[in-house]
């Protein structure tokens, strides 16, 4: 016989059971809301980081691309702008050749180096006039410079190709990294490198505004030392009107003065802009290469690291 209070008990129990079922399922729910709003709040905080860095991606670009049209746009008044450390009323060759500069913009530090690509020996020139010099030439001037770090490439064409054909159209052809680890060179080293060479531009040298190594490098491939001195004694004189006006001073042969006018000229219409981008965290390099003096986009060639 069941007495009444064993009746009850029996009856409670199923309810226990129920209250601890759900207090189970509260508890695994509470666990998953937990872990679905940490994933949330982790993938919110990488949403509003990735924001800001595209914010200041963008930011950087602006910037980057408007001083660039600046100073492309006004390379010769800024050229012709620089000052000389000879008296004011003397103007003597060569004029400056490069204007170099820092400017702040928020949280950027932007290096720029602004060039007249046509004040420099082309490299593509020196494979046409006499091959077998290449290395030496791009040795002698690229260490001039002071440029640790980097070696010139083996010569790239044969004889009878670098007679026929300028071949070389960006740095990667001529340098390479002396690391061992890295045969590719870094922008700020090449931009330190080819302070007096190029790969872009005419070829032709302007007698204005090379230094007197580099017409000295070029000029003595098919010239004698003695011819090469006498034009660059002559262009300090400060009172030349132009490259006609400097050879006519010369006590030349024909096949002096053609060679001469072969590879000098009096006028650049080919420029490049390095700029050198920092954060303080790291560092962006560009380089853009125009074929006019005006910046005009159509001209213009790129490169970054």
């Amino acid at each position: 016989m069941i007495s009444r209070c064993d009746k009850q008990r029996q009856l409670k129990r199923p309810s226990s059971s129920r209250q601890g079922f759900v207090l189970v399922m509260v508890l695994i729910l509470l666990t998953v809301a937990a872990i679905s709003l940490s994933g949330l709040a982790r993938r919110s905080l990488q949403l509003a980081a990735d924001a800001a860095d595209a914010q200041a991606d963008f930011e950087r670009r602006w910037q980057t691309s408007t001083l660039q049209q600046a100073l492309l746009a006004n390379v010769e008044s800024l050229l012709a702008n620089q000052p000389q450390h000879v008296p004011e009323d003397v103007q003597t060759w060569p004029l400056p050749s490069f204007v170099e500069g820092r400017i702040m913009a928020g949280e950027y530090q932007y290096h720029f180096l602004l060039a007249d690509e046509d004040a420099k020996v082309n490299v593509n020139q020196i494979l046409r006039q006499k091959p077998d010099a290449w290395m030496p030439v791009v040795m002698t001037l690229s260490q001039s410079a002071n440029a640790g770090g980097l070696l010139p490439a083996v010569s790239p064409v044969s004889s009878r190709q670098g007679q026929n054909r300028a071949t070389l159209q960006s740095w990667g052809q001529v340098f390479q990294s002396k690391q061992q680890d890295s045969s590719e060179a870094s922008g700020p080293q090449i931009r330190d490198a080819t302070r007096q060479l190029t790969c872009w531009g005419s070829g032709r040298l302007n007698v204005k505004r090379a230094s007197d190594e580099a017409i000295s490098a070029l000029c003595n491939l098919v010239l004698s030392d003695r011819v090469v001195g006498q034009l660059i004694q002559e262009r300090s004189t400060g009172d030349l009107t132009g490259i006609d006006d400097l050879i006519s001073r010369l006590e030349l042969k024909a096949e002096e003065r053609f060679a001469f006018q072969r590879l000098l000229t009096d006028r650049s219409n080919c420029f490049t802009l390095w700029l050198n981008v920092s954060n303080g965290q790291r560092e962006w390099t560009r380089l853009v290469v125009s074929q006019s003096s005006r910046g005009s986009a159509d001209n213009l060639l790129s490169f970054t690291w």
